[in-house]
């Protein structure tokens, strides 16, 4: 019977769940805070791992489109050149 197979030590208290979770969102907006926007506005994207030999290409061009349209931000432009820094460092 599927009642008894109902284990309630396996459930968090609704309090305990919800911080949990908010830290996860939290700790998940500092990795990556564009890819949680776009989650936040159910937009599909696409992810390239920094180790890919495509990374830079499809980064740089993101980047300069974003700086035609003037929605390149200082904080874009950091994170830019950090990553940028960690793909030399993995292809070379």
């Amino acid at each position: 019977m599927i009642e008894d197979e109902f284990n309630e030590e396996a459930y968090l208290p609704h309090e305990e769940f919800l911080e949990q979770y908010r830290i996860a969102y939290q700790n998940a907006c500092k990795f990556h805070p564009r890819a949680m926007k776009l989650i936040e506005k159910r937009k599909n994207f696409i992810v390239i791992a920094e180790d890919e030999p495509y990374f830079r290409m499809a980064f740089d061009f993101i980047r300069a489109y974003e700086l035609i349209k003037g929605r390149w931000l200082e904080e874009d432009e950091l994170y830019y050149q950090e990553a940028i820094k960690r793909w030399f460092k993995l292809n070379n």
